[in-house]
């Protein structure tokens, strides 16, 4: 991965931030401080936001602050949190958009929109164009500070390996290795599988031949004779000849029965006829009157008992007082309750006539029904009775054919085994000769596809070797670079910071151990363990730059001197400024930005208002 060239932040509605804008692309020493105004937080510099000014930056790239944090949208604000930042790496140019509350990604390469369908598709197109980019890659080659020189030194030995495993990415090229290797060893099975299928083949097959010229060899002894074939020629033809005549026989036989379906299926045909006629001409009484005068009757009823039920509701008595109400009348329903009573009856007894003709009208054609019923059931056995004849005529017709046909092969195999009986000798004798060339041939394949299974089974046994190999010892083989590279680095930088490179960075069985001059890093002194830490710290960055080709030209410093002193402070700005060459703008967060006697040649200033929203001024 090329140097990545930061240009431009921009962030909104971002944890403490409403929002902000910061150019990035600078060099020299940016110097960020920063007040507090909120009482709730009980700081003078604390929680103003100066560290979530740059973990905007890890979030909008990785989806995680520099703590891990995802939560990231601003609680005392509404709408939505957008993080944008812009970058140049290959000679592309990048823009890259993350928000939340709805939560998108977005990419933009050269001004073209490259996202994916969704935050899923898109964040996998990221590691693509980017791939390794990390939170903790960030937090160990970008941003420094808020603890993170400690996280490695605060491992156990045994575990400051599998960290450094996880930053120096040798376990993936361990799990890359162990893939090719498997990969390799299962194209070699494969390989080796092919092989010994196709000598299977080939020994089957050279079996088969064996048994095929024995045959052909007893088949050249056992040759029938003319005289023979002759006599039975003769068999087939006076069977064929019998078999013709009854096939006459069941072909007139079948003629008759389809004659006979015929008729019958006529007969059937006017019956049918006759008995649709008589359904249709069945007296019918139509309902269509009655009906519609029911449905009259029924629209009376509803609209005369809705009236009663109005009369009825109407009260001549106050609900509170219990006095009548004056010109109030309350109506007497009496005749319209009889009115209403006869028009029920009258519909009941509508009811009753509409199904008593419905009734009447299923009764005539029941009747007409049962009238033709036998007639039709017998002529529909008779018709079943003759499609059995014929289907069982068909079957015996069928059959001798059939015999017919497979007698009629015999008789042409006969007459050419006895007009090519000198060939099929020739053929046989050819036939031989030709199996055996083929199994010359496949002995041939045979010993060249063992010469090959020879090679294979040497290179599987040395491919497992080799997984022994990686899986055992070749772990710590691959750390040894790495674990030199920093210590060689560490050293150089004790130089600066402690004026002497009694700095030790040591592999030892699956522990890595630190000391200064000739002391465990365990026993050393808090100012010493600091200075250490960040040593360690830049001695892994210029790792990670070296060995996984990834640099950037910022580098933000939160914090990470603020319990040096003043000396120890400039002794790790020397450091800076003479070693980390591959970067052009370091910015440093500090709560003593007043009294860092370092060259700055920029400062940024962060106040958080009472409203409790930071603002850079």
């Amino acid at each position: 991965m090329a140097k990545i060239y930061f240009k431009h932040l921009s962030i909104t509605n971002f944890m403490s931030y409403e929002t902000a804008e910061i150019d990035l692309n600078k060099t020299g020493n940016i110097l960020v401080g920063g007040i507090n105004n909120n009482p709730d937080d009980n700081a003078k510099s604390n929680g103003c936001g100066k560290s979530s000014l740059f973990s905007a930056l890890c979030w909008c790239l990785t989806g995680e602050t520099v703590s891990g944090a995802k939560d990231v949208a601003n609680i005392y604000l509404n709408g939505k949190t957008e993080v944008s930042i812009t970058f140049d790496l290959d000679g592309n140019s990048y823009k890259i958009t993350r928000t939340k509350n709805p939560s998108n990604l977005f990419i933009y390469i050269n001004g073209e929109n490259k996202s994916g369908k969704g935050i899923r598709d898109t964040s996998e197109l990221l590691e693509e164009y980017i791939p390794q980019l990390s939170s903790s890659l960030i937090n160990s080659v970008i941003i420094l500070g808020q603890g993170l020189p400690q996280r490695f030194t605060n491992n156990s030995p045994s575990g400051r390996k599998e960290v450094l495993e996880k930053l120096s990415n040798s376990d993936f090229m361990i799990t890359d290795l162990k893939e090719r290797l498997s990969k390799r060893k299962i194209t070699l099975l494969d390989q080796q599988r092919q092989l010994q299928d196709d000598n299977l083949t080939n020994s089957t097959s050279i079996k088969l031949n064996n048994d095929n010229i024995r045959l052909l060899t007893e088949e050249l002894n056992t040759l029938e004779s003319k005289e023979d074939l002759i006599i039975s020629l003769n068999k087939v033809e006076s069977r064929l000849d019998e078999l013709s005549e009854e096939i006459i026989e069941f072909e007139e036989l079948d003629e008759v029965f389809q004659e006979t379906f015929s008729d019958k299926n006529l007969e059937y045909t006017k019956i049918n006829n006759e008995y649709l006629d008589a359904l249709n001409s069945v007296e019918q009484v139509d309902t269509k009157e009655q009906e519609d005068k029911l449905l009259d009757l029924k629209s009376e009823y509803k609209l005369l008992n809705n009236k009663i039920r109005e009369l009825e509701n109407v009260t001549d008595i106050c609900p509170t007082c219990g006095q009548k109400l004056p010109n109030v009348t309350k109506f007497d329903t009496t005749d319209l309750r009889i009115e209403l009573d006869n028009k029920l009856k009258s519909i009941s007894t509508l009811e009753q006539e509409i199904d008593n003709i419905n009734i009447k009208n299923k009764n005539n054609i029941s009747l007409c029904k049962q009238l033709f019923d036998e007639k039709i059931n017998d002529i529909k056995e008779d018709l079943d009775i003759i499609k059995t004849d014929i289907v069982e005529n068909n079957k015996k017709l069928q059959s001798i054919n059939n015999t017919k046909v497979e007698l009629e092969k015999e008789k042409l195999d006969i007459e050419n085994r006895i007009n090519s009986l000198e060939e099929n000798i020739l053929y046989r004798k050819n036939k031989i000769l030709d199996l055996t060339e083929k199994n010359k041939k496949l002995n041939e394949k045979l010993y060249n596809n063992n010469e090959q299974l020879d090679i294979i089974n040497e290179r599987i046994s040395i491919n497992s070797k080799m997984q022994t190999l990686v899986k055992r010892d070749f772990r710590g083989y691959l750390l040894n670079n790495v674990i030199s590279f920093i210590e060689m680095q560490a050293k150089t930088y004790s130089l600066v910071v402690f004026g002497t490179d009694k700095l030790s960075f040591k592999l030892n069985n699956n522990n890595i151990d630190i000391a200064y001059d000739n002391k465990d890093y365990s026993v050393l002194s808090g100012g010493e363990k600091q200075k250490l830490d960040i040593i360690i710290q830049f001695a892994i960055r210029d790792m990670l730059c070296t060995f996984l080709d990834f640099s950037s030209n910022i580098l933000v410093l939160d914090e990470i001197t603020d319990s040096l002193d003043s000396i120890g402070v400039n002794n790790i700005f020397d450091l800076i400024d003479s070693n980390l060459n591959d970067v052009e703008v370091v910015y440093i967060i500090s709560h003593h930005v007043d009294e860092l006697e370092i060259p700055a040649d920029g400062e940024i200033i962060i106040i958080k208002g009472e409203d409790k929203i930071s603002r850079i001024v």
